[in-house]
């Protein structure tokens, strides 16, 4: 079987999320390939939650390789704005990967829906990256500086969260030390992505919308549709047949979004199924689920209340009680 290289970064934060993730990647895989997961993560992903991800990933493949990297400092000075150090970590894999001269690498609020073959037959020639276009970031918001302005005019600017990467063809071009000094730079609005796309410009090769499919309302879709972002047939395939879901907006795990069930049917098979559960919402109004009746009434509520699942007419009329079988 073939082995594939496949890369994701994380910290403390999301360590949970990135178990969905390769959980995902391997229950759709088995039996077709295997991988070499490496994961970049910070010192503070500690000895318990690696052993918790390993054993997850021993389970599920055990001729796939889990292999975890300390990020490095090199970005410590950059930019973060409401972000974390850890969304400078994916542009640390030409260095940390010295031995690669390719990559693919995906953010960890995704699940996969098929293994990765087709996508890691992909020929980039003398590309650097390739991945789906961007679809929250269109032309013409006047919110943009300029230098982010001049980069959604390029109508191949990339989504960064799922992207393959010409690790040799950037090492040799010596990006990684450009890359550290354009994060400094306090113009861009999505710091990781827009200094892909900056450096990688005339180099970028955009993939189907399949390969990375985000969860957005029609006429945001539509929107991209009449500005040629993708076209009709690519977007139809692409919602039929994902092979990834990448939940680039509204988390599920946070909040109710499209297609969150299947997140939700990947979380199951995880020892974290329940924290998950428990905490999507406040302690005082844990409501799971909710009922409709002919479709659109909701009317029975279920309810997390310690090891019980309470069941509610009309969200206040207590008709049922039965223990919680994941505990």
């Amino acid at each position: 079987m073939d082995k594939i290289n496949i890369a994701f970064c994380f910290d403390e934060n999301l360590w949970m999320q990135a178990s969905v993730a390769i959980t995902s990647l391997l229950y759709h895989s088995k039996g077709k390939c295997s991988y070499h997961i490496y994961c970049i993560i910070p010192m503070a992903i500690n000895q318990f939650m690696r052993e918790e991800i390993e054993n997850i990933a021993k389970e599920r493949d055990p001729n796939s390789t889990l292999i975890f990297l300390e990020a490095n400092h090199d970005f410590d000075q950059s930019y973060f704005d409401q972000f974390t150090v850890g969304i400078y970590y994916r542009l640390m894999l030409p260095k940390l990967l010295p031995h690669l001269d390719k990559i693919i690498y995906s953010d960890v609020d995704v699940v996969f829906c098929e293994d990765l073959l087709e996508v890691d037959h992909i020929d980039i020639g003398n590309h650097w990256i390739a991945g789906v276009k961007d679809t929250f970031n269109l032309n013409g918001s006047k919110r943009l500086k300029k230098m982010r302005h001049r980069l959604l005019n390029d109508q191949r600017y990339l989504c960064s969260g799922f992207l393959i990467m010409n690790l040799k063809a950037l090492r040799e071009q010596n990006v990684y030390r450009t890359w550290i000094e354009l994060s400094k730079n306090t113009s861009f609005n999505s710091p990781d992505q827009d200094i892909l796309n900056y450096t990688c410009r005339g180099k970028k090769l955009p993939i189907p919308l399949k390969y990375s499919f985000i969860p957005m309302g029609k006429e945001s879709y539509n929107r991209c549709l009449r500005e040629n972002i993708f076209s009709q047939r690519e977007y139809a395939e692409a919602i039929n047949k994902p092979m990834l879901i990448h939940f680039a907006g509204c988390k599920p795990w946070k909040n109710s979004v499209s297609l969150s069930e299947i997140w939700w049917r990947h979380a199951q098979m995880t020892p974290f199924f329940d924290i998950f559960w428990l905490n999507q919402t406040s302690p005082y109004a844990r409501f799971k689920k909710k009922f409709y009746l002919f479709g659109f009434i909701p009317f029975l509520w279920a309810k997390i209340d310690g090891i019980k699942i309470k069941y509610y007419l009309f969200g206040f009329i207590p008709i049922l009680k039965i223990k919680n079988k994941r505990f």
